[in-house]
């Protein structure tokens, strides 16, 4: 199996979930006989792991993905609207 993260697609949120998923799937459901490749898409493809059978190696190597080009967005949440922010409101009359 190969678990490819196309970069390019994906908004930082989104690279976030994808790389948890991906730690979650390994974890609870790899088994003993599965071969597991990672590779990236950001300007070209890129090979993170080659195949191998050992999860630890695979987790590390996704606890090491550049997500956004950006540490920083491992972070990420969404901004909290202002006291006099009212975009999120709909008024109908």
């Amino acid at each position: 199996m190969c678990l490819f993260f196309d970069m390019t697609t994906m908004q930082p949120p989104e690279q976030l979930r994808a790389q948890e998923a991906a730690i979650k799937f390994l974890e609870g459901q790899m088994t003993s006989s599965d071969l597991v490749e990672i590779m990236t898409y950001t300007t070209g493809v890129k090979v993170v792991q080659e195949w191998t059978d050992n999860r630890d190696t695979l987790i590390t190597a996704l606890k090491k993905l550049t997500l956004a080009k950006a540490p920083i967005w491992r972070t990420w949440r969404p901004p909290q609207p202002t006291k006099n922010d009212d975009s999120g409101s709909f008024c109908c009359g």
